[in-house]
């Protein structure tokens, strides 16, 4: 969220003036939106399968006897 919030002071410092500022601003907005979306989605993937494999290997540790409690 701090990201975010970075991102978007960087590029909303001024108020568009004209058509050509207008839609060169919204593409920049739409680009940082995007790479955003990307990081939180791919973290939560990460997040999501990290957290499966770590109860996979638990689960099988368990059957073979070799995980310490």
């Amino acid at each position: 969220m701090k990201m975010w919030i970075l991102l978007s002071s960087m590029f909303l410092w001024t108020s568009p003036s004209s058509m050509e500022f207008d839609s060169f601003q919204e593409s920049k907005i739409r680009t940082i939106e995007n790479h955003c979306q990307f990081y939180i989605v791919d973290h939560a993937r990460r997040r999501f399968f990290s957290f499966h494999a770590v109860k996979a290997i638990q689960i099988h540790s368990q059957r073979d006897g070799t995980l310490d409690h």
